[in-house]
């Protein structure tokens, strides 16, 4: 396989990820620090579960939902 196609591969799997936990409306988005024009509470766990799940690692997430409102805690659960 060509590094070109594995290079198509990963962004069609981040893309995925993406639409999964709902994180298009903020592609361009700053993540900066809490309270500072940047990313909700909310908004930052999504961010953080989008990364693990592009990293595919075997294990992870502690408590996922805590802190989500019923909203965001569907979206974290189905993308899982």
């Amino acid at each position: 396989m060509h590094q070109s196609s594995r290079i198509w591969e990963g962004q069609m799997f981040v893309e995925e990820v993406m639409d999964l936990v709902e994180l298009n409306p903020l592609r361009n988005a700053l993540v900066r620090l809490l309270g500072v024009d940047g990313l909700s509470t909310e908004q930052r766990k999504r961010v953080t579960i989008a990364v693990e799940l592009v990293a595919n690692p075997s294990i992870f997430m502690d408590e996922p939902t805590l802190g989500l409102d019923a909203r965001a805690a569907a979206i974290v659960i189905r993308t899982v």
